[in-house]
């Protein structure tokens, strides 16, 4: 795992940067966006915005509002991620910042 994702366990020098993203997009979320946590590494701030948002939307009817798509180059940061937060409105996907399958406009927020 990269040395600046957050670690679970230990408080790391990043932490204040890794929370302030989150913290910064809370007061504008409605409930019902469509967010792409991209670089999302072991999953907690893609926890932390399913929270906030449509708690009872399914991730696979990707079509729907009010879900999270965490997405992380990492192989073993996706199966981290998807190990410790299991909310019925987040999913994890193994994805390319620079190469998203999704079309332009298809999430409200990318964090």
């Amino acid at each position: 795992m990269a040395a600046e994702r957050k670690q679970l366990d230990t408080k790391s020098p990043w932490w204040g940067e890794h929370l302030h993203r989150y913290d910064a997009v809370l007061p504008y979320l409605k409930g019902d966006e469509k967010i792409l946590d991209i670089a999302c590494g072991n999953g907690f701030g893609s926890d932390i915005l399913a929270q906030n948002i449509g708690q009872k939307r399914n991730p696979d009817a990707i079509g729907t509002e009010g879900v999270v798509i965490g997405g992380d180059i990492a192989p073993e940061a996706i199966e981290e991620s998807r190990q410790y937060w299991q909310r019925p409105n987040v999913r994890f996907e193994l994805l390319d910042g620079t190469q998203l399958p999704y079309a332009d406009n298809f999430f409200d927020i990318v964090v």
